[in-house]
């Protein structure tokens, strides 16, 4: 239990700072909502799915299987976004969080 509570912290500590990042100010209410309905929803239906594949393969390889191709194609997803330069430059640069720039500091300036 407690590796999965480490499992989770780590998750939930990637996640919500993305989100904060990527979602433009007037909407982070609403997408921080979604993130966590979202994350509620697979906590509770993934145990469910995979114990029923369980109960119909009677093995825990299939699941397993399962997880593993999830995991292929978001990485293969992952590559074919970054092999466009233009993602790979807005991932390095800060335009991509510029609206999180604090109003108050003495070089801000608007767009």
């Amino acid at each position: 239990m407690a590796v999965f509570g480490l499992g989770l912290g780590i998750i939930q500590a990637s996640i919500f700072p993305s989100v904060a990042l990527s979602v433009p100010v007037d909407m982070a209410p609403f997408a921080f909502g979604v993130v966590g309905a979202m994350m509620n929803a697979s906590m509770v239906f993934f145990p469910y799915f995979t114990g029923h594949i369980h109960d119909i393969s009677k093995t825990y390889n299939v699941p397993m299987y399962l997880f593993l191709s999830y995991d292929a194609c978001c990485l293969i997803l992952s590559c074919w976004m970054l092999r466009n330069p233009d993602n790979r430059r807005l991932l390095q640069s800060s335009e991509s969080v510029s609206h999180v720039v604090d109003e108050d500091e003495e070089d801000y300036e608007p767009e």
